[in-house]
């Protein structure tokens, strides 16, 4: 099968969300939402854009249930992404996920927990939806 995404990275600066448009193929045996995640693991495309997701961070499990898709990462999500800001980080997995896949709410956990705040700045306790201001407005 073939999908075409959306996602998005950090801009060069690291303070909004970088969209990037990509056509992957995948096995139909995986989730939309699981390939999205695979997808920013592996960073962007386009130069000047930054990966959001830390170096060396481990996708345990993804799954969906009730309209919320549940992305369950590794320790190595609670290193800090190179000079980028947490918010960017947590929306341009939330927003990759929701423009792409079947749910209108991202829940993030690490090893399984959800009592977590990112970064200190981030409560991680519930589920997240789109926030849309952090997308940068392309220059035609």
């Amino acid at each position: 099968q073939t999908a075409n995404l959306t996602l998005y990275f950090s801009n060069e600066k690291g303070d909004r969300l970088s969209r990037e448009e990509v056509s992957v193929r995948y096995n139909s045996n995986m989730s939309v939402e699981k390939l999205i995640v695979e997808q920013l693991l592996k960073g962007p495309s386009a130069a000047g854009d930054k990966a959001v997701i830390p170096a060396g961070t481990r996708l345990l499990g993804v799954s969906n249930r009730e309209n919320v898709c549940y992305v369950n990462f590794d320790e190595g999500f609670l290193n800090v992404a190179e000079k980028v800001n947490p918010k960017v980080t947590v929306y341009a997995l939330v927003n990759s996920i929701i423009d792409g896949g079947e749910t209108s709410q991202v829940q993030i956990l690490v090893n399984g927990e959800t009592n977590i705040t990112y970064q200190e700045t981030i409560d991680l306790s519930k589920p997240l939806s789109k926030d849309p201001k952090l997308i940068e407005k392309r220059q035609e």
